[in-house]
């Protein structure tokens, strides 16, 4: 039973499937509940047992073995990924593995009485030793997500036999070369940061910058482009995300995003989550500090809607409950299938004012681009565009890169008989999350930025060291560790390099 293993599409069922060495196909279907692998899958392939609803794809084979096996001929129940060509658009200014783009740039904007950031920029003067520092951490970000982006989105869509063309845009001229020598784009522009704009309006107009080279770059290409991909330079994929992922089903796909909701206080509400998770009572290893992280007890965790009271703390204090659930979504990255709907987030710096006014209006004080996407996909669904949150979840598959020492979760199913000790947590989640929190104006639809699964609290999260988790999620940890000590001294090395004479 697929969901029981934690997969519930059909990129998690490939996933798994790259897992052992002797699968070389798989067969999905969310309706049956079933993930079947096979070594071979000869033609024509049987129809019988709900054939039609299943999705069958090759996961492993060279190029050589694909092309015999296409021969073969496919029924109308199975698909093979057709060749496409996808857009990653990166954008923004870069960061460190420490601190976020605004934190360190040379820029600061002084907040206004609303909380909004000014227009009136003052130079920040570093010393010379902390600049050289930043300079290191800022090359050490890119030599790092470089790496995941390379393993977790091209190579893996590449040997889908989807053709990926990159497209970068970011306000850091001094790392454009490396920029350029890792990641090899299509196109891509490093352009000096523009004082007067705000981090929300720089870090749209870069996406518009990159996006109109995406424009010009189909306009010119005898195939069209069938997707584009824009995210942040600091988003880190703890696996592989393929694209055959966002189907036609939606025009636009989120990443899913919870927040944790409770972590009881009470012992005996405590164990049965720690039990979830294989904690047990006096697992010594659940207690113990992971690589890199602070002190966790190891319990599961409750999952909910992103509350954005909750996150954001006193600053909106004054917000209306309904407003903190439904003015928020995740904003590390989109996909869609349409050229025009990616440009339709543009407007964010075009109509950078309106935009902020009806920001404020809602939120009060925040001025962060989570809550304009969330105004921009409203507006969108009121406009009959199909958005769609995909299995790719924050935290469990893809966050923060400056965040990489907290790690990632990992989902559990909570047994029956372990759900029935929890009544009095499933009553309160049920209250936290009811439906009329999010009727406000139509957006329904953010509902689903959370799983239903959690909010009934049929899963939750456990701590990447957690037996629970297995040892796949443990070494996946560790190598993210050691792909960062490697980063950073690749970057020391590119320093030395240039500081050497001829």
């Amino acid at each position: 039973m697929a969901k029981e293993h934690g997969i519930f599409s059909l990129d998690g069922c490939m996933a798994r499937c790259r897992l052992c060495p002797q699968c070389n196909f798989v067969s999905f279907s969310s309706l049956q509940n079933d993930c079947s692998w096979y070594n071979d899958c000869r033609q024509p392939l049987q129809l019988e047992h709900g054939g039609l609803s299943f999705e069958t794809v090759p996961v492993t084979l060279s190029e050589q073995a694909l092309a015999a096996w296409r021969v073969g001929g496919l029924h109308s129940g199975a698909k093979l990924p057709r060749t496409r060509t996808i857009a990653i658009v990166l954008h923004g200014m870069i960061g460190s593995l420490e601190y976020g783009a605004s934190v360190e740039s040379p820029f600061e904007h002084p907040r206004d009485r609303r909380g909004n950031f000014t227009l009136r920029a003052k130079k920040i003067q570093a010393s010379p030793a902390l600049q050289r520092q930043q300079s290191l951490s800022r090359e050490a970000l890119v030599h790092f997500t470089h790496r995941m982006i390379r393993l977790q989105l091209i190579e893996p869509n590449e040997r889908t036999g989807c053709r990926v063309l990159l497209f970068m845009h970011s306000w850091n001229p001094p790392l454009g070369r490396l920029l350029d020598s890792k990641f090899k784009p299509a196109w891509s522009a490093h352009e000096p940061p523009v004082t007067t704009l705000d981090r929300v309006a720089s870090q749209h107009l870069s996406m518009k910058r990159a996006l109109l080279a995406v424009t010009a770059a189909s306009l010119r290409a005898k195939d069209p482009i069938d997707g584009i991909f824009v995210s942040r330079y600091d988003t880190l994929f703890y696996q592989e995300v393929l694209f055959s992922a966002f189907d036609s089903s939606a025009v636009l796909w989120l990443g899913q995003w919870c927040i944790e909701n409770y972590m009881p206080k009470r012992f005996n509400e405590t164990a049965p989550l720690r039990e979830a998770c294989g904690c047990g009572r006096n697992n010594e290893m659940c207690d113990q500090h992971g690589p890199g992280m602070a002190q966790n007890i190891g319990s599961g965790q409750v999952m909910g809607p992103y509350y954005a009271r909750r996150m954001l703390g006193k600053d909106l204090d004054n917000v209306p409950v309904a407003a903190a659930y439904d003015t928020i979504v995740g904003d590390l990255w989109f996909f869609t299938h349409e050229l025009s709907i990616a440009m339709n987030f543009t407007s964010i710096y075009d109509d950078h004012e309106a935009m902020a006014n009806r920001v404020v209006k809602r939120m009060r004080t925040i001025n962060w681009s989570h809550f304009y996407w969330a105004e921009l996909i409203a507006t969108l669904v009121q406009r009959g565009v199909t958005v769609a949150f995909s299995e790719v979840m924050q935290d469990r598959d893809f966050y923060i890169a400056r965040y990489f020492g907290q790690a990632r979760l990992c989902e559990v199913a909570l047994p029956r008989r372990l759900r029935a000790q929890l009544s009095l947590t499933i009553a309160e989640q049920a209250n936290r999350t009811r439906p009329e929190l999010f009727g406000r104006t139509g957006r329904e639809w953010m509902r689903a930025q959370c799983p239903s699964r959690f909010r009934t609290v049929h899963s939750v999260m456990c701590p990447y060291y957690a037996p629970a988790c297995g040892p796949q999620v443990l070494r996946e940890t560790i190598r993210m560790h050691d792909w960062h000590q490697q980063a950073s001294e690749a970057s020391k090395q590119g320093q030395l390099q240039l500081a050497r004479p001829g």
